[in-house]
């Protein structure tokens, strides 16, 4: 969830309310570029107990780290749990019962990187986004 800062950032300056900020951190690259098991570095450290969290992240690729994250929160006790996503995939590899609650933009299937998103480390800081060949 390390490529979502760039995005989350600029999103809650567009917010107009009150928040509450907490930060996980879920992954399957661990570096790489294509996704594994999944391994959790960071867990939700404030109580979510009857609470809207909104779950952002930088890409919906096939949601299976995005729905570990929000089926964890809803074990926490979260009241409801909408997703905010800067990027989804077009292809069919989605894991069943995911979807992005809010979407900035849709792609095609290739691997991208740029504005928070990484190739193999690399090109987090670039100011848009970019595709492989």
């Amino acid at each position: 969830m390390h490529g979502a800062l760039i995005f989350a950032g600029q999103l809650a300056l567009k917010i107009a309310t009150d928040l509450e900020f907490d930060y996980v951190h879920a992954t399957r690259y661990r570096g790489g570029a294509t996704g594994g098991q999944l391994h959790w570095l960071r867990a939700p450290q404030l109580p979510l107990v009857g609470r809207c969290v909104l779950l952002v992240d930088d890409i919906l690729d096939e949601g299976h780290t995005l729905k570990a994250v929000r089926e964890d929160c809803l074990r926490r006790g979260a009241k409801q749990v909408l997703i905010v996503t800067l990027c989804r995939k077009l292809h069919d590899r989605l894991a069943p019962g995911i979807e992005s609650d809010f979407n900035g933009l849709d792609l095609p299937d290739r691997y991208v990187f740029g504005y928070g998103m990484d190739y193999r480390e690399q090109g987090r800081n670039l100011p848009a986004i970019y595709a492989l060949k």
